[in-house]
Parts: C-alpha cells; sequence; structure tokens
C-alpha cells in the first residue's frame, strides 16, 4: 500500500455469514435444552444441511458454539435489565428484576446450564452483568424510603429469584399454580415487616399434588 493511502476499512460479516451463524446458535440452543450438551458439531450441521467447515469457521470448538450461546443469552439479559431505567429506583425495580429472571428462564431454559458450562470452561471471560449495580442500588434506595425491609441484601434479590426460576421444572399444571403463589410470597419477603400483605394468587397445591411431584422427581433421578 502506498505511503499516505487509507487504511482499508474493516470488514462487515456478510449478511449470509450472519444469518448462518444465528441458525447454528438457534438450532444449538434448541437441541442441547432438548438433549443434552453432548451432541455433536457435526450432528448440528447434518440437522442444518450446511458443511461442518460452515460450522467451524464460526465456532472451532464444542466449547465456543456454547459460549456463543452464552454471549448471546448475555445480550438478552442486557435488553431484560434495560426495563430497570424507566422504573422508579426501589422495589418496582426489584420486582422487575425478578420477574425478567423468571422470564428469561421461560424463553431460555438451557441459560443457567449454559452459564455454569462457560465458568467451568472459561472462567476468565465470565463477567458480572452490566446490571449489577443497578440491582444493589434499587434495594439500597428501597430501603431508604422504607418499600424493602432494611435487612434485605441485594443477593437475596438474586437467590429469591434462582428459587422461583427452578420452580419451572415443575410439570404443569402444578407449575401454573406454584410460580404465581411463590412469586407472592417471595416479594411479600422483603417488603417492611408489619406492611398489609396483598392475598396469595390461585390455590394452593394439595398435599397430594406435592407428593405427586415429589415421587416424580425421585424417580427421574433414580432413571438417570
Amino acid at each position: 500500500m502506498p505511503s499516505g493511502a487509507p487504511a482499508s476499512p474493516t470488514r462487515k460479516p456478510r449478511k449470509d455469514a450472519v444469518a448462518n451463524r444465528e441458525r447454528i446458535l438457534d438450532h444449538a440452543e434448541q437441541v442441547f435444552t432438548a438433549e443434552g450438551f453432548e451432541v455433536s458439531l457435526h450432528r448440528l450441521a447434518d440437522d442444518l444441511g450446511i458443511g461442518i467447515g460452515t460450522v467451524y469457521r464460526h465456532f472451532p470448538t464444542h466449547d465456543e458454539l456454547v459460549y456463543g450461546i452464552y454471549r448471546r443469552i448475555s445480550s438478552r439479559i442486557d435488553d431484560a435489565g434495560a426495563v430497570f431505567v424507566s422504573l422508579d429506583a426501589g422495589a418496582d425495580q426489584v420486582e422487575a428484576l425478578i420477574d425478567a429472571i423468571v422470564g428469561l428462564s421461560v424463553r431460555i431454559p438451557i441459560a443457567r446450564a449454559v452459564a455454569a458450562r462457560v465458568a467451568r470452561r472459561f472462567p476468565d471471560r465470565v463477567a458480572p452483568s452490566r446490571w449489577s449495580a443497578i440491582v444493589v442500588e434499587a434495594v439500597e434506595q428501597g430501603k431508604a424510603a422504607g418499600s424493602i425491609r432494611p435487612d434485605v441484601q441485594a443477593t437475596d434479590i438474586a437467590a429469591l429469584a434462582g428459587m422461583l426460576a427452578d420452580l419451572l421444572e415443575m410439570p404443569e399444571p402444578q407449575r401454573s399454580i406454584m410460580v404465581p403463589r411463590m412469586r407472592a410470597l417471595a416479594l411479600d419477603a422483603i417488603r417492611p415487616i408489619g406492611e398489609e400483605r396483598p392475598p396469595l394468587p390461585s390455590t394452593p397445591l394439595s398435599l397430594q399434588d406435592l407428593t405427586d411431584i415429589a415421587h416424580r422427581q425421585r424417580t427421574g433421578a433414580a432413571d438417570e
């Protein structure tokens, strides 16, 4: 290149390359959710009717493909967290966080398994969500305003949200009963002591329902 010539602009990925990458990620997310992480890259390529070389160009290893799913999930978390900005800091933001985590678990059942796998394979690539500081501030402002009990911490909120997400593994119709009731109880738990509680939604599970669920879980664990 002649001296003083302008540098070539960075070439953007071709549209078909971007589309192929998204197709691979979409299909891998679905297959890993249904069958586990051990499905091979060759199998995914065959499913999609593309050459294995196309898969390798985007994801040189199986772990890099899982990391690609992780990055896409992280961007979805950031998008979901954007709702915090439009809400008053405090209890409203905390409630939005809980709903965002549960909602993402509904839409992306594999999300936490992907995060755990990436943490093992690429611990140096795992970073806190950019909304973490906002959540901490929301809890502190809610405590100062009296809308959140004074002994609650941001990590308590994250744990409550994770517990609610775990309930999504229950079978229907019990899941549709338990999730809104436990959500209401979780929100009650962070309200100031002595504040009036709204009635719990839906009817509780029967003892037989809980027995059936526990039996199903034990049987499933024994069959693995």
